[in-house]
């Protein structure tokens, strides 16, 4: 699939590699903080594997196993190579390769904002539910909408449904899984200390003014990519009814 098929060559430096690097080992610490789950028996599935980040952190930390799933060919092929992993390329709401209940966490980094409209978002949830085990959850991560402002959309021109930690709980309720917890991180972590670090931090800098500067003398918009990393993510864990699988 050509979407995105200039995302793998776009100039990374070495600061946003390991800034993207480290903010990913979060969502997976976060997740099994919050869950209370032995990583050495989850078998993971990431819907949107992209660069790899969270299938490298879930080698660190020990996960059983990593399935990829990856529309965009030149990233699922990077993928395999950087992380020796199965990675599909398939594409939401249809993963016909993969089985009901087979996976322990199924989950999308930066994905959900993509879908159309919300009776997508919530297709793409029921998919992911799908394949989920009994007592396994999913994990959506995403930009929250009310941080992020008008950035939401001018950040990426395919953000088409605006997520919100509520928004994303009440797909969760609306298909069945149980809202273990729905909040925001900020900084790489969910608590309300950071998230009013970050706010102060973002506060200081004036995005668009920064913007305007930076692009004056640097050639490119500086001070948005940087709040990035300060404005929240929706950080979403539903749990599948059932005995649990850890």
């Amino acid at each position: 699939m050509p979407i995105y098929d200039e995302f793998i060559d776009r100039p990374l430096s070495r600061w946003g590699r390991a800034s993207s690097q480290w903010s990913n080992t979060s969502i997976l610490k976060n997740f099994l903080r919050i869950t209370k789950s032995d990583p050495k028996k989850v078998d993971l599935l990431e819907i949107g594997c992209g660069r790899g980040y969270i299938g490298l952190a879930s080698k660190s930390l020990g996960f059983q196993s990593f399935t990829g799933i990856e529309p965009n060919h030149r990233l699922a092929q990077y993928c395999r190579e950087l992380l020796d992993a199965t990675i599909h390329e398939e594409l939401l709401p249809h993963l016909k390769s993969l089985a009901d209940n087979s996976f322990d966490l199924v989950m999308s980094a930066h994905v959900l904002e993509h879908a159309m409209n919300p009776m997508e978002a919530r297709e793409w949830c029921e998919e992911m539910n799908r394949l989920v085990r009994p007592g396994g959850h999913v994990l959506i991560v995403c930009p929250d909408v009310i941080d992020y402002k008008n950035y939401f959309w001018d950040t990426d021109w395919s953000h088409g449904y605006p997520p919100t930690p509520k928004r994303v709980s009440q797909i969760y309720d609306d298909i069945g899984l149980e809202v273990a917890y729905s909040g925001k991180m900020h900084l790489g972590h969910t608590g309300l200390g950071f998230a009013f670090l970050a706010h102060v931090i973002s506060g200081l800098f004036p995005t668009h003014l920064g913007d305007a500067l930076t692009a004056r003398v640097f050639g490119r918009p500086l001070v948005s990519g940087l709040k990035i990393t300060l404005w929240g993510l929706v950080f979403a864990v539903g749990r599948k009814p059932g005995e649990s699988a850890f």
